[in-house]
């Protein structure tokens, strides 16, 4: 029962940018896990990777220098190449390999490598920076959890929930 009835005379209009009008429509879309990282296995010289990281934010094409040694390969030339790391510091790299020939499952890819005194780590001896993932157009569809890689009209789609639990092995 309303007894002190007042007309409304003062309307206004309120405008909702686009992140106000989804929050009162409850619209939101679900926060994905984020995948950290996406590995891929290739083969060098007949030698099996299970886990070659690619790295979007890599300038170069990175592999350790005890891969070059178990690799065999020995026409490095020499280099003046600095790397920053994202924690500042400053890394010399030590030789230059060009036109190594990847195999990553039906693709050849010829790259360009650098070589790097590391710690042998297992997880990660190859890292596939820009250069390498922009020659095989690298398409990354994260809520589907699917990496393909494409040359010409051919492609290859690699599972990402699978290549980031996929045991490291390093097999000559």
């Amino acid at each position: 029962i309303l007894s002190n009835k007042r007309k409304v005379t003062n309307f206004c209009t309120v405008s909702f940018n686009k992140e106000c009008f989804v929050v009162v429509l409850r619209k939101l879309l679900h926060k994905m896990k984020d995948p950290d990282k996406f590995t891929i296995p290739c083969s060098i010289g007949g030698s099996n990777f299970d886990k070659c990281l690619c790295d979007l934010g890599a300038s170069v094409n990175l592999m350790s220098y005890f891969v070059f040694k178990k690799l065999g390969i020995t026409d490095l030339e020499p280099t003046n190449i600095t790397l920053h790391l994202a924690d500042r510091s400053v890394v010399y790299l030590r030789r230059v390999i060009e036109d190594v020939l990847v195999k990553v499952d039906k693709f050849i890819i010829s790259a360009n490598f650098v070589s790097l005194d590391m710690e042998n780590d297992e997880d990660v001896l190859i890292i596939l920076g820009c250069p390498f993932l922009s020659t095989c157009d690298l398409l990354i569809e994260v809520r589907l959890g699917r990496l393909t890689l494409r040359l010409r009209d051919e492609r290859v789609v690699f599972n990402l929930s699978y290549s980031l639990k996929q045991p490291s092995s390093f097999a000559s």
